[in-house]
């Protein structure tokens, strides 16, 4: 039988060329064969856009002359898959995933089941260990400002799962067209981490559900996309996540302060603050811990 609803899906490429050609292969392996993949690369310099192109044919190049980070990047993919108009639903896939054969269609039964579903996170686990989660329930912790991935590491048991979650991961993200309209796209302020919590809590605030489908699988490379093949001086994770993480946990903080406890929030990046400073200092991590407190002053000063 013939399913007509066409997906579009967003993949962003920054130097992953590996990584995101594993993605497109797992993708053309899905029993769902009704999508097209619109691929975004922020001025690669691994040659990736003539690998891909050379490899696959049928891929939509966004293309480019400066990294614009991950907000504005898929934004532009999704702001030309709603000025098309042909595309049922939109799946926002992280480059540094696999999928497995039936990841589409899963999502799309989980959407339908519910009016008042607007987004659905699939099971996504560790590419490593296929058994254990890397991301499906996320809590936030309202006292605190805290967002977290559930079980992270642990064992998948169905039983215990909820069918719900708090926030949907932007390693992967299905909704439609008609959502993103009316929640708007993702805040670009945030270039990249915590852009899909803020999305999510936009999303809720319009009441609808985030769902998730355990029968829809990705397997998550821990890091893939911020992390460094080979460890450096100053460790695998980039001085730079460092500095967006702390930067856009206070954005986002302040974005959305009336939903959190203002003593619980101070007392928490305090702490934060204090414990990774300390620990960059002890391991001679120089360019994290300057990236750390150039990430909070920032968060602090930029006009949201």
């Amino acid at each position: 039988m013939k399913n007509n609803d066409r997906v579009a899906i967003v993949i962003v490429n920054w130097n992953t060329y590996k990584l995101t050609r594993s993605c497109i292969v797992s993708l053309n392996k899905c029993v769902h064969k009704n999508f097209e993949i619109f691929l975004v690369d922020n001025n690669s310099s691994d040659e990736s856009v003539e690998k891909l192109k050379k490899e696959f044919k049928d891929l939509d190049f966004i293309l480019n002359n400066e990294n614009t980070g991950f907000c504005k990047a898929n934004n532009q993919a999704i702001e030309k898959i709603l000025s098309e108009n042909t595309f049922n639903f939109i799946i926002l896939l992280n480059s540094d995933t696999e999928v497995s054969p039936f990841f589409i269609k899963p999502l799309i039964d989980t959407f339908k089941s519910n009016e008042k579903i607007g987004a659905v996170q699939p099971l996504i686990l560790n590419w490593s260990d296929k058994s254990t989660i890397w991301k499906y329930e996320g809590d936030i912790n309202r006292t605190f400002g805290i967002t977290s991935h559930r079980n992270k590491n642990k064992i998948f048991l169905d039983e215990k799962m909820k069918s719900y979650t708090e926030w949907a991961s932007g390693c992967c993200i299905f909704t439609t067209p008609s959502i993103f309209k009316e929640v708007g796209l993702f805040d670009e302020i945030f270039f990249a981490y915590y852009e899909d919590v803020d999305w999510s809590i936009r999303l809720k605030k319009q009441n609808y559900l985030i769902a998730l489908s355990k029968l829809s699988e990705v397997y998550h490379h821990e890091s893939g996309s911020s992390k460094s093949l080979k460890k450096q001086n100053e460790g695998y994770l980039s001085p730079k996540s460092h500095y967006y993480n702390f930067r856009n946990h206070i954005i986002f903080l302040r974005k959305h302060k009336s939903d959190y406890n203002s003593l619980g929030i101070v007392i928490f990046q305090l702490l934060k603050i204090t414990q990774f400073s300390l620990y960059f200092i002890l391991r001679l991590r120089k360019k994290k811990f300057i990236n750390l407190w150039k990430g909070v002053y920032d968060g602090l000063r930029v006009k949201i």
